[in-house]
């Protein structure tokens, strides 16, 4: 699996394909969001969904390439934590399993 750059992970995000996979997964595991209500859930998801695709359409047409270049190795770094971690999650719900 190759991760996107830093760029078409925001162009992704942009472009709402990542938004819903990354705000269910990082909202289930939020105990501050468990505890609200279903209808102050529901208008946060809102709120998450549209301020996400804007801000990172802000992040691509301000920041100046330069920054991307530079931010690039640590993305890599953050994207192989962020597997790393899953992987293990993974095999730790596996073997409870077994």
């Amino acid at each position: 699996m190759e991760v996107p750059t830093l760029l078409e992970f925001l162009r992704n995000v942009a472009a709402g394909a990542w938004g819903p996979v990354v705000v269910s997964f990082l909202l289930e595991h939020i105990a501050a969001f468990q505890r609200l209500s279903a209808e102050a859930k529901k208008w946060t998801v809102l709120g998450v969904f549209v301020v996400l695709p804007v801000g990172a359409q802000a992040l691509i047409q301000y920041v100046p390439p330069e920054v991307w270049e530079t931010a690039q190795p640590f993305w890599n770094a953050l994207a192989l934590g962020f597997a790393g971690w899953a992987v293990s999650q993974f095999v730790h719900e596996w073997d409870k399993r077994r």
